[in-house]
């Protein structure tokens, strides 16, 4: 303990408190919101207008840089605390920072106290602080002097505390868009007047339409009303710089923070979480209501059995055990890392209740709502939000926003869908490629100026021809003769078609990619966001486009950059990328998951500070922080599947893109699509003239979702809560309006193809399907004339019995007649077929094969297909003896002896015989020609005979309109009126594939999947099977977050775990995470092997690591056996940084990335910090947790430099 007051009474060092909260403006009176006092600017800092502030008589407090308002005021006149508090939220902070230096100068306390500052507790009187020592938290952004300034000077911000102060008594568009620089636009409008009318709002557009303006205002107006606004993002990077922006906006004070990392501030007017943050808080503020009353309960039966034992018991004794007991804090529940204290709560704390200030919700990115591994998050907050708060969702373009609104009207409340296509900035394509010399890299439109369709110049065909005509004018020295025209015009339709020339030129027109920076440069269409797929070739492309002699930085530019690089390596010197540091200060750098935090924060900070020109990074930047360009490159518009290589998707092409165009900057933003490879304009094209995907639900069950819901749910009313998921919605109301606009689709497709079929193309087309389906039924008909002839031969033989002289009829070429061999069969072959399963049909496979020997000395293996006829009676007998020589040298060949008589027959094959069997050959020269011949079914044959004749006559007919439609090609007119209504056809039919398979992906039965998942958590022992009690196993579950929540909460309650140090449980989540984090197999090494305690630990868990993927295969959930693969190669290094170890030491020693270390020692950092906040966890495994925690939360792999 240290006492912080001087001697003259003054503060002089203060600690984090929590005091009274904010008041609930919306239970003040109108006039005392009127009275608010407005802050203003003065020597001594932020002061209200009508008092002045005395901070040496504020006991006032800070956790790092947050303040807490618990300030109670020191002046003579009788105020209650919430008229004390009014006013004097804005001078906080600096308050805060000039405390926090004098604590310096003074020498009162060390940065180590500071740094450790947790708790405050002041006297009676409030004069007296002081401050207890713990442990750090994330530092923050402090509120700089400029910060200030802007904020209060500006009209904007003296509008929004005219706004706040006046109420929400006459809150109006035009008022509220007062806070603003600029107009509203007509769909900012209109959504905020639905805001205003008390309506939720979804708000489908294009990146960088404003949807971010709509969300200030509505959160204006909503503190306006007295009322709190809760802000979720995707992202903890989006949420830290949302923080910011809503600073920028609102101040300091009145923003905080919530993510898994860090709480700053979270009783502030405007709070910015992760949208799992909310989801939890939905949960656990639902749960605190039953947890009250049975505290309750609890807490009177006690206070019977008190009563009933008093007179019994000594009162020493009582004395002694009033300060003891087992559960000290047994009226308080932790809920991830805010306490609610159960004995005070009452029926107070349920959902409403605790988030009844609560007026506006904001899903930012909803439209994550579709993504297959997090959708489910937002399905749930919005399930469980109150319905007394307004929801504001705001979505990138989708195909069905209309879906969602009327899915939130129904679940929900009354909800408005407002989608538009608009686009401040608009945003112009251009295409790239290399054409033939002397033009060079060319970047053109990529659309018709009406961007109706493709430029007709960047067709296969036009650019397959222009690569044709570059090559003739070589071969005839540049000149354009007579001949060369002819030659062109005859060259076009074989060039059209071959597929090996398209390949060959789409690789030589891969524009080069400094070239390209330079073109870009030229035209001013710099600062750009060049996209790629992969780490490394983003990290290439930056080295290649910095080692020419060319900057794009100026001299001044040049020094900011390296005074912030400067900053990087006194700090953090790991995470400075030597290599690319030259291509940094020419203005190009790269930005990928493989980057440690430092050097991505100052490539973004640089990048918005516009001393970056270009930025190589991959596809997540899309998805990430706000780093607006004025152009975007896509690189490639393929990817690699599951199902193999894609196209990538309308929206994510789109999601890139948006990123061109800076609002206020730029009158237009750019994006660049280049040609590679394997796509070109063409596939461009199809991408954005598909639209855009429709919005699915992703409504997923998982071991967190069922116990989480059976903890404050029945079985019916969890089944209840299921049912009211997005893609029950689909299935009931949007369903039926896409199967409405399918059938329109249809009718329109069938017109179409009408229209289609008069053209020679369809002619020629239904022609070649006739020349395919004669021949199917020649070549069925065949196949029936052979399974009749086998299955005669075989009874044949069955007849005359074997061994028997028999004539073999084998073919062994196909232009020739079939060769007649006298032979005699002696036995049936075996089942062995020498390996040539793979090259048999199933009915060869199912018909025997016979041993024979051939009239010149061959032992031959053959099918009964190639029996032609047998010798009957005695002539066609042989002698047993000579039947047993042939089968004695049967038995000698081995099976790679035996070869195929033809290369393209499989059913006979033949080997040399021997001086026995040539004795026995002898025989067959002697046959008479008594032979009995299989005869063909002459029903058969003349429907073989009639098929051909089909064949022959479909091919006639097919030659004759293939010459039609090549007349119709040389005239351009119809050959492009049929390609035009084939194109319609199939793009009308794609459309309606997707609302068909949107139908019946909203077909799944998740009930089903729900109770499976109750069966695996009843047999593993987290549910209890008669009541589905949540038992310890699933309390530790459902507070752990994770790929696995089971799995994870049974390998931290196994008594195994119990014993291991803070780096060795560090080590073994390492172990369990990485296969979260590299999710692709990979063949890297770290020499840090795993500790043997941990080795061992893995041992004693693989028999309930079998167990429960047993179980989870037996429930038809495979797939989430993934998540139960340890690898012990990445323990070892997460157990070496818990143990100290440096990143130097650890990255010299391992094969992996800077980012994926990066990320595994971040993930297992988080796991630590939720098993730290688990009560239901034993308290000396959280001391381990902490114990690891503490050595791991350190640089290079916590960024200083953000918020979160």
């Amino acid at each position: 303990m240290k006492s912080c007051q001087r001697a003259d009474g003054s503060i002089r060092g203060a600690g984090p408190c929590h005091g009274p909260r904010r008041p609930n403006l919306s239970q003040c009176s109108p006039e005392s919101r009127a009275c608010r006092p407005t802050p203003v600017r003065s020597g001594n800092g932020w002061l209200s207008d009508n008092k002045q502030s005395n901070k040496t008589s504020l006991p006032w407090a800070f956790r790092g840089s947050s303040v807490l308002a618990c300030c109670k005021s020191s002046s003579s006149s009788p105020t209650t605390q919430t008229e004390q508090f009014v006013g004097l939220e804005p001078h906080l902070e600096e308050i805060a920072a000039e405390a926090e230096q004098e604590l310096y100068s003074e020498g009162l306390v060390e940065s180590e106290d500071l740094e450790g500052l947790e708790l405050l507790s002041t006297d009676e009187d409030g004069d007296n602080i002081t401050v207890e020592g713990g442990d750090s938290g994330p530092a923050a952004y402090p509120l700089e002097e400029s910060d200030s300034e802007t904020y209060e000077q500006s009209r904007e911000s003296q509008e929004l505390e005219k706004l706040i102060a006046e109420g929400g008594e006459s809150l109006s568009v035009e008022s509220v868009g007062r806070i603003f620089p600029y107009p509203l636009d007509d769909f900012q409008q209109e959504a905020l007047q639905k805001l205003l009318d008390g309506m939720s709002v979804v708000v489908c557009a294009p990146t960088g339409a404003g949807k971010t303006a709509i969300a200030e205002a509505a959160a204006a107006a909503t503190l306006a009303r007295g009322l709190r606004v809760v802000y979720t993002t995707p992202l903890k990077a989006l949420s830290n710089q949302k923080l910011l922006e809503m600073r920028a906006r609102f101040g300091h004070v009145r923003c905080g923070l919530q993510t898994g990392d860090t709480s700053l501030n979270t009783e502030a007017d405007i709070v910015i979480m992760t949208t799992e943050i909310l989801r939890n808080i939905m949960y656990r503020t639902a749960e605190v209501e039953d947890a009250a009353e049975e505290a309750e309960a609890s807490n009177g039966q006690q206070a019977q059995e008190a009563e009933s034992s008093a007179a019994e018991t000594p009162q020493a004794e009582r004395e002694g055990e009033s300060g003891s007991s087992d559960h000290p804090d047994s009226d308080i529940i932790d809920l991830d890392g805010t306490s609610i204290d159960l004995s005070t709560s009452g029926s107070t704390n349920t959902r409403e209740a605790r988030l009844g200030d609560v007026g506006l919700i904001v899903l930012d990115e909803v439209h994550y709502l579709g993504d297959p591994h997090r959708g489910s998050v937002w399905e749930e907050a919005i399930i469980n939000c109150p319905r007394h708060i307004q929801l504001l969702c705001m979505s990138a373009t989708v195909q069905n926003p209309d879906d969602l609104g009327g899915w939130i009207s129904k679940e929900h409340q009354a909800c408005e869908t407002i989608s538009t296509y608009f686009r401040p900035v608009p945003l112009h394509w251009y295409y790239s490629y290399t054409a033939p010399p002397p033009k060079g890299v060319q970047l053109v439109d990529l659309m018709t100026k009406d961007k109706e369709a493709l430029n007709p110049k960047l067709a296969t065909k036009a650019a397959l021809l222009e690569e044709a005509r570059y090559m003739l004018q070589r071969s005839v020295g540049g000149r354009r003769s007579k001949s060369a025209a002819a030659w062109e015009e005859s060259i076009t339709p074989i060039v059209a078609g071959d597929k090996f020339l398209q390949k060959k030129m789409m690789a030589k027109r891969v524009p080069n990619i400094e070239t390209l920076v330079q073109i870009l440069g030229k035209k001013k269409l710099l600062p750009v966001i060049w996209f790629i797929l992969s780490r490394k070739d983003c990290d290439l492309a930056t080295v290649k486009a910095g080692s020419g002699a060319y900057s794009l930085t100026t001299e001044s530019e040049q020094a900011a950059i390296k005074h912030e690089v400067d900053l990087l390596t006194e700090d953090q010197p790991e995470a400075i990328r030597s290599k690319l540091l030259p291509a940094l200060m020419k203005g190009v750098a790269s930005h990928h998951a493989g980057h440690l935090p430092g050097w991505k924060s100052l490539v973004e900070r640089l990048f918005q500070r516009n001393l970056l020109k270009v930025v190589f990074a991959t596809g997540t930047l899309a998805a990430g922080i706000n780093m607006p360009a004025r152009t975007t490159v896509i690189s490639a518009l393929g990817r690699m599947t599951d199902d193999g290589p894609q196209l990538m998707p309308h929206n994510e092409l789109l999601q890139m893109a948006g990123r061109a165009g800076r609002r206020g900057f730029d009158t237009a933003g750019y994006c660049v699509v280049l040609q590679t490879r394997f796509e070109g304009a063409e596939e461009a094209w199809r991408i954005i003239s598909n639209g855009p995907e429709p919005l699915v639900s992703q409504f997923n069950v998982s071991y967190g979702l069922v116990l989480n819901l059976l903890s404050i749910y029945t079985l019916d009313q969890a089944r209840n809560f299921c049912n009211k998921s997005f893609g029950a919605y689909l299935r009931r109301e949007g369903n039926t309006r896409r199967a409405a606009e399918m059938a329109d689709l249809e009718a329109e497709i069938e017109r179409l193809k009408a229209e289609y079929q008069a053209s020679p193309a369809a002619q020629s087309q239904k022609a070649s399907g006739q020349v395919k389906a004669s021949r199917e039924r020649l070549r069925v008909l065949r196949e029936r004339v052979n399974q009749k002839r086998n299955a005669d031969a075989q009874a044949m033989l069955e007849h005359t019995g074997i061994p028997r002289k028999v004539i073999l009829e084998i073919r062994l070429s196909s232009n020739k007649p079939p060769l007649r061999l006298p032979s005699i069969i002696v036995s049936r072959a075996g089942d062995e077929l020498f390996g040539l399963e793979a090259s048999l049909s199933l009915q060869d496979l199912e018909s025997p094969y016979y041993y024979a020997l051939s009239a010149d000395n061959r032992l031959l293996r053959v099918h009964v297909m190639h029996v032609a006829g047998v010798l009957e009676g005695p002539e066609g007998e042989i002698d047993p003896q000579d039947a047993a020589k042939i089968d004695a040298a049967v038995q000698r060949v081995r099976p790679v002896e035996w070869a195929n008589m033809s290369p393209t027959n499989f059913t006979a094959q033949t080997t040399g015989g021997n001086n026995s069997t040539a004795v026995v050959a002898l025989q067959l020269l002697s046959a008479q020609a008594n032979w009995k011949m299989l005869q063909v079914d002459p029903e058969l044959a003349a429907q073989v005979v009639a098929a051909k004749e089909s064949v022959r006559q479909a091919v006639a007919a097919a030659n004759d309109h293939q010459k039609e439609k090549e007349r119709e090609a040389r005239g351009t007119k119809g050959s492009t009126q049929s390609k035009d209504l084939l194109f319609k056809i199939k793009r009308l039919s794609k459309q309606a594939d997707k609302l068909r398979a949107g139908i019946r992906a909203t077909e799944e039965n998740t009930w089903r999947s729900f109770t499976d998942v109750v069966e695996v958590l009843i047999t593993m022992g987290a549910l209890e099977a008669n009541t589905l009690r949540v038992l310890p196993l699933g309390l530790v579950a459902r507070n752990i977050q994770g790929n696995n929540e089971l799995w994870l909460a049974l390998v931290l309650t196994h008594q195994a775990v119990f014993g291991l140090t803070g780096p060795e449980l560090a080590g073994l989540l390492g172990a369990i995470l990485t296969g979260e984090v590299l999710k692709r197999p990979s063949v890297n090494w770290v020499a840090y092997p795993a500790s043997p305690k941990v080795v061992e630990v893995v041992d004693a868990l693989e028999e309930q690591r079998c167990l429960m993927a047993e179980l989870q295969s037996d429930a038809g959930l495979g797939s989430w056996n993934d998540s139960l693969l340890l690898d012990l190669r990445f323990a070892g290094i997460v157990e070496a940084w818990a143990a100290g170890a440096t990143w130097a030491q650890i990255m010299a020693d391992s094969s992996l990335d800077d980012g994926d270390v990066a990320r595994l020692l971040v993930r297992t950092i988080d796991l630590l910090k939720q098993m730290t906040y688990n009560s239901t966890l034993l308290p000396h495994l959280r001391e381990a947790a902490m114990l690891a925690l503490r050595s791991m939360d350190r640089k290079p792999i916590t960024d200083p430099m953000s918020v979160a």
